[in-house]
């Protein structure tokens, strides 16, 4: 199991119309699905701005900035990520 978690503004509801499914879209989204790809076994992979909010909390391992593909998929991103410890 590999978890991802970034912070911010999403857009949520539900959609269809027989079968009804709950779900969220944004690129805080996409983002957390960046982190959770970017994580490793048995790891929880946080993002830096998630990283601010639980700092005093948790205790986190700096991964330094990786790269990571933008929503178009055309450029890379560089971001801040950290491994939860404990």
């Amino acid at each position: 199991v590999r978890i991802g978690i970034h912070t911010g503004s999403l857009v949520a509801g539900v959609i269809g119309k027989k079968r009804l499914a709950y779900d969220i879209w944004g690129e805080t989204v996409n983002l957390a699905s960046r982190m959770e790809t970017h994580s490793a076994p048995g790891k929880i992979n946080i993002s830096a701005v998630t990283y601010e909010k639980v700092k005093n909390f948790f205790i986190c391992q700096p991964r330094g900035g990786i790269k990571i593909k933008n929503k178009e998929g055309i450029e890379e991103l560089l971001m801040e990520m950290y491994f939860v410890e404990g």
